[in-house]
């Protein structure tokens, strides 16, 4: 009986579920009794979907270099959350017009933060080798701060706390900004492949395809509460080459010389 594989690629990962659905008839597969989700089950869920799509779209259009900037204002010149919205936006044009003068897109997501007691604003942006400069220039309200993009597009926790400071902020019934983030409109999406795989069931443990591995501790199984079919997940990442072997002064190879019980010129026996 079939199962769908769908896999989400990103420029550092590929995202891979496996999942079973009574659209194709699952024959022989097990079927645990899924239960009618409560509300706050269901609202739980959804949000989870719009974390896990917000960090992929930060890991397909930013990258180590790139900044999650905060933009504060000085405590005495906190503004109320309509004139904190212009002027973020304002600032979000300019630095678009600076950007082209150099030959570069400027890419964003933002995240209006008006907490009554420390307006600030979140921004992922992309570097353009003048952007502290630019930011600083542009700017004038208060002392911005940079913290760079995580490395390895390794963005889930970052899309996390940017989640909850969103969610946060949208609950202010004063909030001028309901959307719980917003970003340029030259994002892009990950590329998504859907195949219909004519087996029963995956592997247990999956093999990934030659120069990729499967990203340690991603492996993940079970029964969707809400379907009651079974499913997996994982993701593999570019696998790492083959540490470089050094020659010796001799020109053969140090490894070599240590299988053969030889030392090094210079290292002792």
């Amino acid at each position: 009986m079939p199962y769908v594989e769908k896999k989400i690629i990103t420029p550092h990962r590929v995202i891979v579920k496996k999942y079973h659905t009574s659209r194709y008839g699952q024959k022989g597969v097990l079927y645990r009794h899924k239960w009618k989700p409560t509300p706050e089950e269901m609202l739980e869920a959804a949000d989870r979907r719009r974390e896990e799509k917000l960090a992929l779209k930060i890991e397909q259009n930013f990258d180590t270099g790139d900044w999650h900037l905060v933009l504060t204002y000085r405590k005495e010149e906190r503004p109320d959350p309509e004139t904190a919205v212009s002027q973020v936006k304002k600032f979000l044009r300019v630095m678009r017009r600076e950007y082209k003068k150099i030959g570069k897109e400027l890419k964003y997501v933002w995240v209006p933060e008006h907490l009554k007691t420390s307006t600030h604003h979140h921004i992922i942006i992309n570097e353009c080798g003048q952007t502290g400069k630019l930011v600083k220039e542009h700017w004038p309200h208060g002392t911005p701060m940079f913290t760079p993009i995580w490395e390895n597009g390794e963005v889930a926790g970052l899309a996390k706390y940017i989640r909850k400071e969103s969610k946060r902020a949208s609950k202010d019934e004063d909030a001028p900004v309901k959307k719980s983030y917003s970003c340029s409109r030259n994002l892009k999406e990950p590329e998504e492949k859907t195949r219909i795989i004519r087996a029963s069931h995956w592997r247990d443990i999956p093999r990934p395809p030659k120069g990729y591995e499967i990203q340690k501790g991603s492996l993940r199984e079970g029964v969707n509460p809400m379907t009651g079919y079974p499913y997996q997940t994982y993701v593999m990442v570019k696998a790492a080459g083959p540490p470089e072997r050094k020659k010796d002064g001799k020109g053969k190879n140090q490894e070599e010389n240590k299988r053969k019980g030889r030392s090094s010129p210079g290292c002792p026996g």
